[in-house]
Order: structure tokens, then sequence, then C-alpha cells
């Protein structure tokens, strides 16, 4: 049966040709050293107009076959050269959209003052923590270990920045003045904030 797999916030290399890639191959394997096989190619839309500042990519396919499998996304332009990412463990994959689910409702971030998609993915950055064995995110042997507090620490912060600059609104008939959201949101930034520097990151 197909099973589906989305990858958020992937961006091709830059490059400094003037060559946008025109697609993202994505490739499957049953293990991380196996042989990959294409599964789906996803046409980049928009192109990159500045290749060397390429824009992240969000990729999803309905054509995995492999419960746990490893995944390595294929960029190629219009010339058929290609770069590719190292091999992505879905495992590890499911994992991180968990903790960004988990860290975007620590911030609630639907709520006024909003935090974006891009927020959210600067966030997992921020929560990211070398492993037990001292690898990085960027490696794919890395065992997914999160600071989830100091990710809704720096989240919160974001809020307050954003409420700074509004201007009091109406919202289901009760009325919120900017220094009622900014308060809040400092709070919750401070509660966090203490949280994350007397906590151990969460592996998963």
């Amino acid at each position: 049966m197909p099973l589906t797999r989305s990858f958020t916030g992937y961006t091709p290399p830059p490059r400094y040709d003037g060559l946008a890639f025109t697609s993202a191959v994505i490739r499957e394997s049953d293990a991380k050293d196996g042989t990959y096989a294409t599964i789906e190619t996803v046409a980049l839309f928009p192109l990159d107009t500045n290749p060397a500042d390429p824009v992240s990519r969000n990729l999803t396919t309905d054509g995995a076959t492999v419960v746990n499998g490893w995944y390595i996304i294929r960029w190629v332009d219009a010339l058929g050269s290609y770069a590719e990412t190292d091999p992505i463990s879905y495992a590890a994959l499911a994992e991180t959209e968990d903790a960004r689910a988990k860290i975007s409702r620590m911030v609630d971030a639907d709520s006024e003052p909003v935090l974006s998609a891009e927020d959210l993915d600067d966030l997992i950055d921020a929560a990211a923590r070398p492993d037990a064995y001292g690898l990085y995110r960027n490696d794919g042997a890395w065992t997914p270990t999160w600071d989830l507090n100091a990710a809704a620490a720096e989240g919160w912060a974001r809020k307050s920045s954003k409420a700074a600059n509004k201007f009091n609104f109406s919202e289901d008939g009760q009325r919120f003045d900017r220094a009622q959201i900014y308060a809040h949101c400092a709070a919750q930034q401070k509660m966090y904030a203490d949280k994350a520097m007397g906590s151990l990151p969460l592996t998963t």
C-alpha cells in the first residue's frame, strides 16, 4: 500500500552559475546505504529567481513503499545536472514533525500574534541539540534530540516582538490592547526560558 511522506523546509544548495534547479526527485531505500529508487518527481514552482539564494521547499509524495525507509532528495536542473541531500531517515522525519507540532502548541502559534510556518521552521532549528554521540541534526545518523522549552521561549520572544508592533484589536467580542498582549507573551517567554535552563534535552 502506498505511503505518504512529507519533507518540510528543504532547501536546494546555492549555485552561482545562474541556473535554477527545476525539479526535486524523491528517492527511497530500505537502508541508509542501500539502493535508492525514484518514487516521485516534483516540479519546482516557482523557480528560484536567484539560484545563489534558493528558497525553502515543502515536498510531499504518496509513492513511498517502505514503512521505516530512508530518503534522498535529488535537485535536478534543466540540463540534467543534480545535487543530493544526505540520506533522510523517515523515523527521524516523523519525530521532527512531532516536535514541530508540540512546539506549535506550546507557543499557541495560530493565535495572535500568529507565528508563520517559517517561524516554526526556525524554532525547530532552535530546538535541535547534539545527540548523546555528539552528532548534529545535519548528520544522517543523528538521534533526534530536542530542547522544546528553549524553542518555545524563542517562539514567545517572537510573539512579543510582533505584539510590540501591533495596534489594539478586537476578537470574539473581546478587546485586547497591545500592552496586555506583550505582557502575556513576555511572561510565557520567561516561563519557558526558566524551564529550558533547568531541563535536559528530550531524546526521541
